[in-house]
Order: structure tokens, then sequence, then C-alpha cells
């Protein structure tokens, strides 16, 4: 089903764990998993601590220290750590490509699901001959999208913010978040 253009999920209890240099997919898919362990009782499936869990998680993203986590990595990655601890969660992409017109309802959708969304987010600069080249990613948790006629707005607990539970709300324009 597809939500209308006014829509409005907030699950406020998803962790806010504050990410280490370059930390932020590994961070922001900690966050999802910890709240999905407690929601849906497999906490007994989780490695001992945050720790544990994000440097785990680190191995399964092919993450680097001076790179991160490579996007074509990140389904795979927390597919490999879910799949190996026995927790039957879908793992998936929401949207067909990078550019989505609907992504802020699409997050929305997954959010009153009960599902975790995990969202990456690109840096572009213009170069001198007038082209655009992306030249950074960035890995937040979504906690909550909103939809009304006056535009979208997502939630996120974003790694690189100081936290625990500091919560970053954001205007969206089309795929575009303003003032990030």
């Amino acid at each position: 089903s597809t939500l209308g253009k006014e829509f409005d999920v907030f699950n406020g209890d998803i962790p806010d764990i504050t990410q280490g240099k370059n930390e932020c997919a590994p961070t922001s898919v900690a966050n999802s998993l910890l709240w999905l362990a407690k929601k849906n009782s497999f906490n007994d499936k989780m490695p001992n601590s945050q720790g544990d869990l994000i440097n785990e998680l680190k191995g399964d993203l092919k993450w680097g220290a001076d790179k991160g986590v490579n996007d074509e990595d990140f389904i795979s990655g927390k597919k490999a750590f879910t799949a190996r601890h026995g927790i039957d969660i879908e793992v998936h992409r929401v949207a067909a490509n990078d550019y989505d017109l609907n992504i802020v309802a699409k997050i929305a959708q997954e959010l009153q699901k009960g599902q975790d969304v995990e969202v990456g987010i690109e840096f572009w600069k213009k170069q001198a001959d007038g082209k655009w080249k992306i030249v950074g990613g960035h890995w937040m948790t979504a906690v909550g999208a909103r939809g009304t006629r006056d535009g979208q707005r997502i939630y996120v607990h974003d790694p690189a913010s100081p936290g625990p539970s500091s919560l970053d709300s954001y205007k969206v324009d089309g795929t575009r978040i303003v003032d990030y």
C-alpha cells in the first residue's frame, strides 16, 4: 500500500549511539538492530555489547578506517550479520534508485510496518568544469517521517551528532536533505 501525501510516523525508542571515526554505517545498523532485538525479543542472538556489535558489523560491511563502508557492501553486510546470528528479518533496499522522489513516504511506510531504516546520503561538490561529483557519504538511522501539505520532513538519529538521544530533523525537498 502507499501512503497519501499526509503521513506522520515516529519511533522514539530507537537507540542513538555516537559513532567513532568513519563508523556511521555500522553504528546506524547497530541502532536499528538493537531496537529490533528489543522489540522482537531476539536480544539473545545479539553480541554481548554495543562495541562487540559495531566491531562485528564492521567486518560484515567491509568497513575501512579510511573509507568507511561502500554503498554496494551495505545490504550484503547486514544480510551476512543477520544470517550468521539466525535473525529472521528481511533486509532490503527501499528505493528503486538513488533519486526516488517518494523516498520519504517509503521510509514512513517501512517505519509504520515496524521495520528499521538506515538512510544513506551523498555529498556532492560542483567542479571547476561545472559538473557535479560525489565527494563523500554518510549513514543515519531513520526514526520518523512526516508529510504535510507544507512539505516533507525526516527525523533521524545521526551517529555524527553528539548523543545519546539527539534527534535531528530535516526538511526534504525531492531527494535533497535541506541544510544538512
